[in-house]
């Protein structure tokens, strides 16, 4: 298993800039390099990622840094559930320090001992002089290794947040500049520089930002945005930017789209349906040979989310509720590669089905492992596929977008049996 840990990161990203009006979004200021203090972790199938920031300033204060956390965090960990094809967990360390150096007055009009002597600052340019008075003691006290964000305590009047990348003559850290009332996804967006991810808006000859093409919409873009799969390729890009093309494992996601009737009696009229979901990561590991002879363990897991729906009662069978009690499900995943050969992926499901009758009540776990190898593969688009869905035996040179057709039919001694199809879509493919 590969094992590594990294202190240091050094991503390129932009300087950002986010206006709180509603007509200009994004100011752009800088494109200098940086070097992110974030760190990550990998190994046993899994990365960790911690982003270690400080806020100071007359607007931080220990419950702003707490909220900050809690708001990147879950964020980030809530993204990667939906859109990271290999599992990440984000750490946000996000503390309140000591003022770097004490401030002047933030008045409209102070008087400038920052960046000059005996003129007078509007608060805007207080603020700015403020950014270059950070770069300074940086450089002078060779400070690196966290991102530093002073929190002006400014709800309205400070228009803009930022992440400054210091080059040239400075030291490679970053400084940041958002005000203790930038909402959640101000924080979000500056947060996901600290982990390698530049802008996706440039600004237009009236000063407008404007969305780059195919980003509107996306967190990195537009005021409000939202996370997408992109966002975690460009992380894994900038990880192996930095490391090396081997430090992140090829991977697999895939989404497997249920529909079948579970009929429990002859003549059937106790029927009941499954519609769901099974969305899970297939993971080689490469550094373990099973035989010599090429043959890779694959790891992997995922979830579910099944709802179960009566369709018809015998008569005299009083209503009977049917539910799974632990959605979303955790779903393991095993089997091996080929090299140069195929994908041979095993599933098991983690499920727990409850059946409440008049005549008593009982459970099933893992209800889905008797359904799902009676299934068979129909129709191939793209690449083939055979096999089961408990057993899925995938070409490698399959492509995100590819799907496939399958179809279940299962009987049971009871007598109980199963009828249903669906689909299973590649929706990420790592190489």
């Amino acid at each position: 298993m590969i094992e590594m840990f990294r202190t240091v990161w050094k991503p390129i990203r932009k300087f950002l800039a986010l206006t709180a009006c509603t007509v200009s979004i994004f100011i752009t200021i800088d494109t200098s390099a940086v070097n992110s203090a974030a760190s990550f972790n990998y190994s046993d199938g899994s990365l960790k990622i911690t982003l270690p920031i400080r806020i100071w300033g007359e607007g931080a204060t220990p419950e702003l840094a707490n909220q900050w956390e809690v708001w990147v965090e879950t964020a980030l960990n809530n993204a990667a559930i939906d859109y990271s094809c290999i599992p990440i967990e984000f750490d946000a360390d996000v503390q309140f320090v000591p003022p770097l150096f004490v401030p002047p007055d933030g008045s409209e009009a102070v008087a400038g001992n920052i960046g000059g002597n005996g003129y007078s600052f509007t608060k805007t340019q207080f603020r700015s002089a403020m950014l270059h008075e950070i770069r300074r003691r940086f450089q002078r006290n060779s400070t690196d290794g966290l991102e530093y964000w002073y929190v002006p305590d400014d709800a309205n009047s400070l228009r803009r947040a930022f992440i400054s990348r210091i080059g040239g003559s400075y030291i490679n850290d970053g400084v940041g500049m958002i005000p203790s009332g930038a909402t959640k996804h101000t924080v979000v967006h500056e947060a996901m520089h600290v982990i390698g991810h530049d802008d996706k808006y440039s600004d237009n000859a009236r000063g407008y930002s404007v969305p780059d093409s195919g980003w509107s919409g996306n967190i990195m873009a537009t005021l409000a945005g939202a996370f997408d799969r992109r966002n975690f390729h460009e992380l894994y890009d900038a990880i192996e930017d930095e490391f090396g093309v081997d430090t992140l494992p090829s991977c697999l996601k895939l989404e497997m789209n249920l529909d079948f009737i579970s009929y429990a009696k002859s003549p059937p009229c106790n029927n009941d349906q499954a519609i769901g979901t099974l969305e899970f990561s297939v993971m080689p590991d490469l550094s373990e040979d099973l035989d010599g002879g090429g043959i890779f363990p694959l790891t992997g897991h995922g979830q579910g989310d099944i709802g179960w729906t009566i369709l018809q009662r015998c008569p005299g069978t009083m209503p009977q509720n049917v539910e799974i009690t632990n959605n979303p499900f955790p779903i393991d995943v095993s089997g091996y590669l080929e090299d140069g050969g195929d994908y041979h992926i095993e599933l098991h499901s983690g499920d727990h089905v409850c059946f409440n009758a008049t005549l008593g009540s009982f459970c099933d776990m893992g209800l889905l492992n008797l359904v799902l190898p009676q299934s068979q593969f129909k129709t191939s688009y793209g690449s083939y596929a055979e096999g089961s869905l408990a057993e899925m035996i995938l070409d490698t040179g399959l492509q995100s977008g590819d799907w496939f057709k399958y179809s279940i039919f299962a009987t049971t001694p009871d007598p109980h049996w199963y009828d249903g199809h669906g689909i299973v879509i590649i929706m990420d493919k790592i190489d």
